[in-house]
């Protein structure tokens, strides 16, 4: 008789269960617990595929002996990483992806730790047991509590190629000691303080993604040899002014948003292949437009709240689909919009200073302000 799915709530049964399942070569294993109690509610269900997925929550005797008993999990997903789960995933010689939970991505202005969070010695993450997951590409850490972590073991772990660290994570060591991770294609920072004001990123030559939100510490991003960047999302880091391009710059960057990024004023990095770029934010340093001025390829732009004063350099933007500017109360004339014949979206709310709407007649398709060219 196959059993597909069954449900045990006594940790008392937790190993008589082990045994049974040590039967079965493919299913799919979820465990989870509902509290801190001694009460743990397991669902085992057949898949065709091996068994290479767990998620455990709170459980770390159960989740400890399930890795006993398969220490072949090729996938494991836990909802906040402490340091008995570390040490149990170092058993996992086949494990290539630590992840969590699917969690809403949130790009808000604000963030949960503005300041440093204090820390005792107590609260450090120890990542060492990970030196012996050689095969590990995908790495995510999220915290309960703030907690200092110490990276520089990932450095054994040369085939990782996304790694993902948010809510609470003090960094210590710069990503630097990562540079024998060269396969690093996606890196995300959340809500994590980084004790460097340089994040030093030129190691990694294949980082296409670059996720940094909330990283109120940091002033500088090393890119230096990331050529093969498409994604740039750099969000609300306010002591952030530089971002150190490759000499060529990003010949495959497509987006790029900074939001929030009030100290930034250099947007030399952009490049021709850039398809859509954010810079809403306000008391920004970003006041004039010239580095965009002939980006063909360029369709959404996000100028909300700069302190701009001519639009004059996206007259060239010929594939222009998308412009918001609320809030450029510098702005004083549109006329360089005129000839933007794909432009479909406009917002041009509290432009005060602009009085001579007519030539936005001839943009087809205006979405946005219609009612001001009509001058009603």
């Amino acid at each position: 008789m196959e059993i597909d799915t069954f449900s045990i709530h006594c940790d008392e049964l937790i190993g008589l269960i082990w045994a049974q399942l040590s039967r079965y070569d493919k299913m799919h294993l979820r465990l989870t617990s509902k509290s801190v109690s001694r009460s743990s509610d397991m669902l085992v269900t057949r898949l065709s595929e091996p068994l290479d997925w767990m998620r455990c929550t709170n459980s770390a005797s159960a989740f400890e002996r399930a890795v006993d008993r398969f220490p072949n999990l090729r996938m494991v997903v836990n909802s906040f990483m402490e340091n008995s789960d570390v040490r149990a995933l170092s058993k996992l010689r086949q494990l290539e992806k630590i992840t969590s939970p699917s969690t809403s991505s949130t790009y808000g202005s604000s963030s949960r730790f503005i300041n440093l969070p204090r820390i005792s010695p107590h609260d450090r993450l120890d990542l060492s047991p990970l030196t012996s997951c050689l095969r590990l590409q995908h790495l995510e850490i999220t915290m309960l509590k703030p907690c200092s972590l110490d990276i520089s073991p990932l450095a054994s772990c040369t085939h990782l190629k996304r790694l993902e660290l948010r809510d609470k994570c003090v960094i210590h060591s710069n990503f630097s000691t990562l540079a024998t991770c060269t396969a690093l294609q996606y890196l995300s920072l959340r809500d994590c303080y980084t004790l460097a004001e340089t994040l030093e990123l030129a190691a990694f030559h294949e980082l296409r993604t670059l996720h940094v939100l909330h990283c109120h510490l940091l002033q500088t991003i090393n890119l230096s040899q990331c050529s093969a960047l498409s994604e740039l999302l750099v969000c609300y880091c306010p002591k952030l002014e530089r971002l150190e391009a490759p000499q060529n710059g990003f010949p495959n960057l497509e987006k790029s948003n900074l939001c929030g990024c009030t100290a930034m004023s250099d947007l030399a990095f952009v490049m021709d292949s850039l398809m859509l770029l954010s810079l809403s934010c306000h008391q920004t340093n970003v006041r004039g437009l010239q580095p965009l001025e002939g980006l063909l390829g360029l369709k959404t732009l996000n100028i909300s709240g700069c302190p701009v004063s001519s639009l004059s350099p996206l007259s060239s933007c010929l594939s222009l689909t998308s412009l918001s500017m609320t809030g450029c109360v510098l702005v004083s004339d549109v006329s360089p919009l005129a000839d933007l014949r794909y432009l479909t979206f406009l917002d041009i709310r509290g432009c005060e200073l602009v009085t001579d709407w007519s030539v936005l007649r001839h943009v087809q398709n205006l979405l946005f302000g219609i009612a001001h060219v009509d001058g009603s």
